[in-house]
């Protein structure tokens, strides 16, 4: 991340606000910035150092406080004065329905009773939570560097979510839940260890879903519910199997009657006993997958453990550019449909699946439907690529080396020489799982990823006035380069105010510059920053 600081000084005369101004500019430095939820494709960014605008007040009358509106409620581990409250829980109780509660970095822990369960949070009414704040900037939510953790610590689920209610997670990192005692699971088992959802349509964002337990969803359980999960990190959560050998199914997920959409998920390194180590789709689950990637989850179940990957049960979902690799134990399947309680129709579009004991395993009665799919070749062969007595209608077939940039290391872009390059089917999903556009090149690429050929920020400029008054516009420009810089761009512009903090905070997207205009009635210092 470079950063470009140019101060301008103004100072007011008179109580008309007429100024003179002073330019100052700093040195620049950069540093790499890294994927949120795995090494994905890293570029650099450019954070212009901040152009400083100073004014001094002529009256102490004109500064002014900043208050949060009614609807936005403020938590943080210190609780009052620091801010309004010290649990998430006090917020959630004392919310109205469609309140922003923005909570700072820490760790919060500590199950309540609620519906006599035990949960950190209990959520039955549509608020957001959005976590990445810190005590001195309530404005702008930066969650990797301000980690926000939900940690139920074993000793109950750390979110529950009921009721007809359309809540949002975002930006939160959630673990340690187990739901041992609880139930709540299709069959009354043990279930949603991190995450349970029933009934609500709720939607959760850049969330971290990690080291959670249960019997059938041991990150999360979604039932009766059209549920959004976008862009989360869903990893090493474990579906644990009864004491009689029932149940540990869905390591990652567990889908149960519910129209999900996921997009843009990482669903990795999870465990389960029995079936669906990544994710189970099951029970008449119609969801639609976009953009995800399933790998390395393991069953754990030995011999009674039969399937691996992602599991459908009597459902029929839809997954389009998904990646599926490396999902091991008991039958290994990257995908299987299996007919109980009824039969399974699945449909993939645009998928790698590869280093598989076998790809796609269709039991009979049940039927799957394959385009655009790189099978794996040398040491990313599966051993069968598809397998079982069900139907399978396979077109646009390709084999070849996925040619995945680290997989040792998370990381399941795909490089140039990727088979998956400009094989793929035009199915309507116009971004990949980075959110950059598709397609890039003569076509669509298979997978979760589009390939680019990345060219990294060196540098990034402000151009703007050096002095001016108060109740005036002006217009800053920030432009990078060099001007062949891989598009999109995403500048992020935050100006302060002198003493009294953060004032604006603005996100745009798009070519190798953009513009703001700013007014100003109060005389004052405004640093202005871009990040590109």
């Amino acid at each position: 991340m470079q950063k470009f600081t140019l101060v301008l000084l103004i100072a007011a005369l008179f109580l008309t606000g007429s100024v003179i101004a002073q330019g100052q500019e700093a040195p620049r430095s950069s540093e790499g910035l890294g994927r949120v939820l795995l090494p994905l494709d890293p570029q650099s960014t450019v954070q212009d150092p901040p152009r400083r605008f100073s004014l001094f007040p002529t009256n102490p009358a004109l500064a002014s406080a900043f208050h949060a509106p009614a609807a936005e409620l403020h938590v943080c581990p210190a609780g009052p004065p620091t801010c309004d409250y010290a649990t998430i829980q006090a917020a959630v109780d004392a919310a109205v329905p469609d309140s922003l509660i923005k909570v700072a970095a820490g760790l919060y822990t500590g199950v309540n009773d609620y519906g006599g369960l035990a949960q950190v949070v209990y959520l039955n009414k549509g608020v957001t939570i959005r976590g990445g704040y810190t005590v001195t900037n309530w404005d702008t939510a930066d969650p990797e560097t301000n980690p926000t953790t939900l940690d139920a610590q074993g000793q109950g689920r750390v979110i529950y979510i009921s009721g007809n209610v359309s809540p949002t997670l975002e930006g939160l990192r959630i673990t340690g839940g187990d739901a041992t005692g609880l139930g709540g699971g299709h069959w009354d088992e043990d279930a949603g260890g991190g995450v349970y959802i029933i009934t609500a349509t709720a939607t959760l964002n850049d969330c971290r879903v990690f080291g959670n337990t249960a019997q059938a969803g041991g990150g999360l359980y979604v039932e009766n519910s059209a549920a959004t999960l976008g862009s989360n990190s869903i990893t090493t959560n474990t579906a644990i199997s009864a004491p009689d050998g029932s149940f540990g199914d869905g390591g990652g997920l567990f889908l149960a009657h519910s129209p999900a959409v996921l997009s843009g998920n990482v669903i990795v390194a999870n465990s389960a006993d029995f079936s669906g180590s990544g994710l189970y789709v099951g029970f008449d689950s119609h969801a639609v997958l976009i953009n995800n990637i399933v790998a390395d989850n393991r069953i754990t179940g030995g011999a009674q453990g039969f399937d691996c990957g992602v599991f459908v049960g009597g459902s029929s979902p839809r997954l389009v550019h998904t990646t599926i690799a490396r999902n091991t134990g008991g039958g290994g399947s990257g995908v299987c449909a299996f007919s109980w309680p009824s039969a399974s129709a699945v449909v993939l579009t645009n998928t790698v699946l590869v280093s598989q004991t076998v790809g796609m395993s269709v039991w009979a009665g049940s039927t799957a439907t394959l385009e655009a799919t790189l099978w794996g070749s040398g040491a990313w062969a599966n051993g069968e690529n598809t397998g079982g007595g069900g139907t399978v209608v396979s077109t646009n077939e390709v084999t070849g080396d996925p040619a995945f940039v680290d997989p040792a290391g998370g990381n399941y872009h795909i490089a140039v020489t990727s088979a998956a390059r400009d094989a793929g089917v035009d199915a309507g999903v116009t971004s990949d799982i980075d959110g950059e556009p598709r397609p890039y090149g003569a076509g669509y690429d298979i997978g979760a990823d589009e390939w680019y050929l990345c060219i990294p920020l060196t540098s990034t400029s402000i151009a703007g006035p050096t002095e001016g008054l108060t109740d005036a516009a002006y217009t800053f420009t920030a432009t990078v380069a060099p001007a062949s810089t891989t598009e999109p761009i995403t500048y992020a512009w935050t100006v302060e105010v002198g003493q009294v903090g953060n004032l604006s905070y603005v996100t745009h997207t798009g070519g190798i510059s953009d513009t703001l205009v700013f007014t100003w009635s109060v005389p004052g210092t405004r640093v202005i920053t871009v990040t590109a």
